[in-house]
């Protein structure tokens, strides 16, 4: 439960900040914060595979 938390809330924070960087800039925000989002999303998930992979591998 807690990394769920946790990873929800870095999203969130992520999203927020990529929103102000966009705004900034004056760029299109929806595509900043969607393109952070998707990069954070996928190294998570990768990580978390990796983990098992490393756990599993060396036990």
């Amino acid at each position: 439960m807690a990394v769920t938390v946790s990873v929800v809330w870095g999203l969130y924070l992520l999203g927020i900040v990529s929103l102000r960087m966009a705004k900034k800039q004056n760029i299109k925000s929806r595509k900043v914060v969607t393109e952070h989002l998707i990069i954070a999303v996928i190294v998570v998930t990768a990580t978390n595979y990796i983990g098992e992979l490393i756990s599993a591998t060396f036990g």
